[in-house]
């Protein structure tokens, strides 16, 4: 009995002294950051994270513990993770309260979320009233939320405070800029410039110099938005700046160094985000997607578009100040455009058996869907978009959204129409062709057409030249000018399209010419046309056919054919052919 008693208490005893032990062995919550510092220099991440694990288990009311896992996951860009402890270090009453909402509040940002955002930065204005930082990306928030006069409100009072503060200046500039208050946005823009080049912070002044240049840009003075992207390219290469002069190239219908400024733009930006470990934006890619799409080089398209799909996070967008409504209905425009060139095309394919005509009306009704499932999603977002603009008295560009959306309701579009010019045109003059030749379509005035063509900037918008000739012609293919606007429409693109070739449809007149040996034959041998002044070229596999085209004629008529003996019959098939330009009406 006496020696059960003396092992019962030796292992009580043992057991003591090894809690005791495990007591007094405990490290400290600094221990275990401290332990945690030493990891990250030597870049053990899952070590990192195995010590903030522990040391939440044995102290779960640490601040200090959850900040610092906040910030390794905030590293790592697990941002649900991160926000998720630094919302567990604010309860628990971090210290460095700037740091912690800096963060939390980024994080909202990067999410989507403005106005949390703009909550935790309205906190840091009012606690740090000392820090230029904070009321800086306080102002961004005003904008992003579209609090467009109570951000303007605190910059002004801010900017007694920092008269040489670059970011306050220039997010001035930007305010002013959603109002459409020319003076006031270029004035804060140049001190911006200004004192950034001062201060030789190069790369904040060439991206001060892109948002000037886009701002230039929407009041029409082209000349001057490309001037500046010169200088912001002179000051870096920031890839922004070449996306936005290739979108200048495309307004003059320079397809050619559009596309040169888009692949630049792409190739610097792929060095750049590879360096500060984030997403591309995707902005280029798009523009591509236009170029290929204007060419009618669909699978370059689909692919380009395909890639897009995969990059609509929140991040790109927060960190660029793209409106995600805007970017969202741009890029399914651009997606319902890729489905109906597939339709159109299908629509004019000739089938040889009955098989044939069976596949060709599936992928009829598939391209079909796709393009009303992609159009709905483009007037959702625009919808969404314009309503917000809308509810913050930012009416412009509200209406101008419910303008595209009213597309196929005349009333409703003289209306919008009629609203957006009456904002527009007092501080904008230029735009009045704009609105001439949308009132010229709706009203099918051929004078109003003529004239909002005559006066459009005959460098910087030809692109929409071309729109409106194009969409006259869809809207009335038998119009009695037609055989002019077509060939206005190739004087327009005839140096443009040269490094590419102009995909053009072709129309064969007289039954006959639907046999299947003509049709099997265009097939495998039309390869791309290209265009000179009045003259349409076909080239082909085996040889060449020129036709001339006549402003006045009533059809295209043979002048001239090249072709060699193997392209026997050509000269035939061209006599017969009526070119008709981006998918018309038949």
């Amino acid at each position: 009995m006496q020696r059960c008693f003396n092992i019962i208490f030796f292992l009580f005893l043992f057991s003591f002294f090894l809690s005791f032990d495990a007591a007094f062995a405990q490290m400290s919550s600094e221990d275990y950051l401290n332990l945690v510092h030493q990891e990250q220099q030597q870049n053990n991440d899952q070590i990192v994270l195995s010590l903030l694990n522990e040391a939440e288990h044995l102290y779960p009311k640490d601040p200090n513990i959850f900040f610092e896992r906040g910030s390794f996951y905030f590293n790592q860009r697990i941002y649900k993770k991160a926000l998720q402890d630094f919302l567990l270090a604010e309860k628990y009453s971090y210290d460095n309260t700037y740091t912690l909402y800096t963060n939390i509040a980024e994080i909202y940002g990067i999410q989507g979320k403005y106005e949390k955002a703009k909550e935790y930065y309205d906190i840091l204005i009012k606690d740090y009233p000392e820090n230029e930082h904070a009321l800086a990306n306080a102002l961004w928030y005003y904008y992003k939320t579209l609090q467009i006069k109570e951000g303007i409100a605190i910059g002004e009072q801010a900017i007694q405070t920092w008269p040489s503060s670059s970011s306050i200046n220039s997010m001035l500039a930007l305010l002013y800029a959603s109002l459409h208050n020319y003076e006031k946005a270029q004035g804060y823009y140049q001190r911006a410039v200004d004192i950034s080049i001062q201060e030789g912070r190069y790369r904040e002044a060439s991206q001060t110099l892109y948002n000037q240049a886009i701002f230039e840009g929407e009041f029409y003075q082209f000349a001057l938005s490309e001037n500046l992207l010169q200088k912001a390219i002179g000051l870096d290469n920031n890839p922004s700046s070449y996306r936005l002069m290739g979108e200048l190239y495309l307004k003059k219908l320079l397809y050619w160094s559009a596309k040169d400024m888009i692949e630049i733009s792409e190739d610097l930006e792929i060095n750049e985000t590879e360096t500060i470990k984030r997403d591309r934006t995707p902005l280029g890619r798009l523009v591509l997607a236009q170029l290929y799409l204007t060419f009618n080089q669909l699978h370059m398209a689909e692919k380009i578009l395909s890639q897009v799909d995969k990059l609509n996070n929140q991040e790109w967008i927060t960190s660029f100040g793209t409106n995600k409504d805007a970017y969202l209905s741009w890029q399914y425009s651009l997606q319902a455009m890729l489905w109906q060139k597939h339709y159109l095309i299908l629509r004019r394919s000739i089938h040889e058996s009955w098989a044939e005509w069976i596949k060709q009306k599936l992928q009829m009704l598939r391209a079909t869907f796709f393009y009303f499932y992609y159009k709905s999603l483009q007037n959702a977002f625009t919808l969404k978009g314009a309503n917000n603009m809308r509810h913050e008295q930012l009416l412009l560009p509200a209406y101008q959204d419910y303008l595209t959306l009213s597309e196929g309701y005349p009333n409703a579009q003289r209306r919008f129409l009629d609203l957006s010019s009456a904002l527009e045109l007092p501080f904008a003059p230029k735009a009045k062709p704009t609105y001439l030749a949308q009132k010229a379509l709706l009203e099918k005035n051929a004078a109003w057409r003529d004239e909002a063509l005559q006066e459009f900037d005959p460098v910087y918008e030809r692109y929409k030249k071309q729109v409106v000739l194009e969409k006259w012609l869809i809207q009335q293919p038998h119009s009695k000018d037609r055989i002019s606007l077509i060939a206005q429409l190739y004087d327009l693109n005839r140096a443009a399209v040269a490094p590419f070739g102009l995909p053009v449809q072709l129309y064969i007149q007289g039954d006959k010419f639907y046999t299947k040996p003509l049709h099997k034959f265009l097939k495998q041998n039309l390869l791309l046309i290209n265009t000179s002044p009045y003259i349409l070229k076909i080239t082909l596999a085996q040889g060449t056919a020129e036709i001339i085209l006549e402003k006045d004629a009533h059809e295209l008529i043979q002048r001239s054919i090249e072709f060699t003996a193997s392209a026997k019959g050509i000269a035939e098939l061209a006599n017969r052919v009526l070119f008709y330009l981006y998918f018309p009406t038949e």
